[in-house]
């Protein structure tokens, strides 16, 4: 009687780590929420390093969207210090 049981149950069909499409929307909410949060996370340190870089390009950057110019004077004056 247990092969009955067994043969019943459709997610004792599935192959050993088959993913099952019958998840409660709890589990469906949480992590869609996590995978959220991570983008959000990635993408404000993508932005905060893009940020750092266009700054270090810029010849003055104060008040605006973008810097007012471009420069590698920076680069150059810390390699001349090294």
């Amino acid at each position: 009687m247990p092969e009955a049981a067994a043969a019943s149950d459709p997610a004792s069909a599935l192959p050993p780590g088959a993913f099952q499409r019958n998840t409660p929307w709890s589990e469906r909410v949480w992590s869609g929420l996590l995978w959220g949060v991570m983008t959000l996370f990635l993408v404000n340190i993508a932005l905060m390093i893009a940020a750092v870089a266009t700054n270090s390009f810029a010849r003055r950057w104060l008040g605006t969207w973008l810097p007012q110019g471009w420069t590698t004077n920076w680069y150059v004056d810390a390699w001349k210090e090294f």
